[in-house]
């Protein structure tokens, strides 16, 4: 629950990906947990599946601190939003 809600307290590109990695791995603990086989199959299909999602989540996120690193005077403040929304 606390990944999910650092997801969208966070001003930082950085920590907002990797909350939402650690949400997705907690996520699939919670989809495993039950201990049948078909609940750990399921746990390793939402994995994959997730991992492609995360995969697309992180380039969009590279292209967003690309963008605004281009446009901003100083490129390393292109990592918050607070300073990415200004511009």
């Amino acid at each position: 629950l606390f990944t999910m809600l650092l997801v969208v307290t966070s001003n930082n590109l950085i920590v907002m990906w990797a909350a939402i990695e650690a949400t997705t791995l907690s996520s699939a603990f919670l989809v495993g947990i039950y201990g049948q086989r078909s609940s750990l199959e399921a746990a390793w299909k939402y994995i994959i599946i997730c991992t492609v999602g995360v995969a697309f989540g992180l380039f969009g996120t590279v292209l967003v601190y690309a963008n605004a690193a281009s446009v901003m005077p100083q490129a390393e403040m292109a990592i918050f939003w607070s300073e990415v929304l200004k511009q």
